[in-house]
């Protein structure tokens, strides 16, 4: 050895070093969300069948506890009821509620509660009461009977909170569990007040609030009357705006779903553009549906599906969101390296790397940068064992 150099057949090999492993912590400023420049495919949603002219909205759930995740699509004020297993591209199948349950009528609501089974199920408020859908049997079961007027349902869980919109002996609010009912109170008939319920914080009431339900101890309460707010903690203390469109000023929210976290789809039912995304009290951007007249919205979080549309079956459309991660502009990502550099004076030699020192040698291909009078490559760290030197004819 002599100089730090082996002299072997014609070859010198230096004893080279590793320089330095480095975290490099870098601001990936071009990076945006998505939502900032929203590019979706939206295209007419065809799933579901013609509604012979009625002018009135689907109301579609999503099973998204224990027990397959299914979506459960009903065409209220009607009986079209239709089940499908949950995709982008869902394949429903319609449950003849009219010839099992000619008494069933006109749905007018729907709920997703958690009732005899360990999973969510589908129930309906109609003109006739209260119904299950029992998927065992593939047809609707009556749990609660009232046929004065119509009956309109919430979830609490593992119970229905509602209310009998009539003069009848059954009017006002009502709690329903598996063994039990208990009239709340007993209010004639005066329009057709909202009612909500939050299963996590177990409150409920005839108020226009929206609630999302994001995991078992959290859910989004939103105050959907104009200049509304939204809580994060269940409280009826609101934060305010729930949204702000930029350049514009702050959005009402007719109805939402949670998109990741805190950050939301909106629809505000009455704006030129209609469907909004960006995080609670926030900007932001509109997704650029086809139609603005929405009534049909719905989300599914674990598809990422958006369908979205009027009341005519014709004028659905559907769009798959990007995952929330994904971003505008170029992804840079960041890597452990080594930077290993020699004198340029040595132009001509080559680098080779090995995890073994057993004589077996590849050359590294990395790109070669020139700073200082120094050749600069830089290597990620594939293995904990890593090896380099310099050959040179």
């Amino acid at each position: 050895m002599k100089n730090n150099k082996l002299e072997c057949g014609g070859f010198f090999t230096f004893a080279c070093c590793v320089f330095a492993i480095l975290n490099f912590s870098l601001f990936a400023c071009a990076a945006e969300p998505w939502w900032h420049n929203p590019q979706l495919d939206w295209k007419p949603f065809t799933n579901l069948p013609a509604t012979s002219g009625y002018s009135y909205p689907w109301s579609i759930q999503e099973r998204s506890g224990n027990g397959t995740h299914k979506f459960f699509a009903q065409y209220l004020y009607n009986s079209n009821l239709l089940v499908a297993v949950a995709s982008v591209t869902p394949s429903f199948i319609a449950i003849p509620t009219g010839s099992l349950n000619p008494q069933f009528g006109y749905g007018t609501s729907t709920a997703m509660v958690r009732w005899n089974n360990s999973y969510d199920e589908l129930f309906i408020g109609s003109y006739s009461g209260i119904w299950r859908f029992d998927e065992g049997l593939g047809q609707l079961v009556n749990v609660w009977w009232w046929t004065y007027d119509q009956t309109r349902i919430v979830s609490l869980g593992n119970a229905i909170y509602g209310e009998v919109v009539s003069w009848g002996s059954q009017s006002g609010t009502h709690i329903w569990t598996p063994s039990n009912h208990v009239r709340l109170t007993n209010s004639t008939w005066s329009g057709y007040p909202p009612i909500w319920a939050d299963p996590i914080s177990g409150r409920y009431g005839e108020n226009n609030y929206k609630v999302r339900v994001i995991s078992t101890n959290f859910s989004i309460l939103v105050n959907a009357d104009t200049g509304g707010g939204y809580s994060l903690d269940g409280g009826l203390s609101f934060q305010a705006p729930i949204g702000i469109q930029a350049g514009v000023g702050n959005l009402y929210v007719s109805d939402f779903y949670e998109y990741s976290n805190t950050n939301v789809i909106v629809n505000t039912g009455y704006n030129a553009k209609s469907l909004f995304i960006g995080p609670l009290g926030g900007i932001m951007y509109p997704l650029n549906c086809p139609t603005n007249n929405i009534t049909t919205f719905f989300y599914s979080p674990s598809t990422r599906l958006l369908i979205a549309g009027d009341a005519a079956t014709t004028n659905l459309y559907y769009a798959v969101l990007p995952a929330p991660d994904e971003v505008v502009g170029p992804k840079l990502q960041i890597q452990n390296a080594i930077i290993l550099s020699w004198s340029t004076q040595y132009s001509s030699a080559t680098l080779e790397s090995s995890t073994d020192l057993n004589g077996v040698w590849q050359t590294v291909t990395n790109p070669q940068v020139i700073m200082n009078n120094q050749i600069q490559v830089a290597v990620p760290t594939t293995n904990p064992k890593m090896f380099f030197r310099l050959t040179s004819p």
